[in-house]
């Protein structure tokens, strides 16, 4: 059977700021304290997270040893339309790429963003 040629290919992104809060911050003084060294344990990862806020005594990563179950917590605050944010009929920022026999495109690919 012989495929079908594609026509079109769509790529799709979130806009800016989609998920950004202050914890990013957090996540990339993390990175930052641990991207040179060797982690092998849970409890030299928990060290690790301790020792990169040497300001905040109170730190308390227990949080590494269980996964919360963020769905349920969140349920409330969720928009049920949010959903499908990023597919191709709903996302505001993105490129096509289509296939075309039109002038002015030499490669028979035609971009739109």
């Amino acid at each position: 059977m012989a495929e079908t040629p594609i026509e079109e290919i769509v790529l799709s992104r979130l806009p800016v700021g989609h998920t950004h809060e202050d914890i990013d911050g957090r996540f990339g003084v993390i990175w930052n304290h641990c991207r040179l060294d060797c982690i092998y344990t849970p409890q030299e990862y928990r060290n690790k997270l301790i020792s990169a806020f040497p300001e905040n005594k109170n730190i308390d990563p227990k949080y590494l040893f269980f996964v919360p179950n963020y769905e349920d917590f969140f349920e409330d605050f969720i928009d049920k339309k949010l959903g499908g944010h990023a597919k191709k009929e709903k996302a505001k920022l993105q490129w096509r790429f289509q296939k075309t026999k039109q002038d002015g495109f030499p490669l028979g690919v035609k971009v739109n963003y």
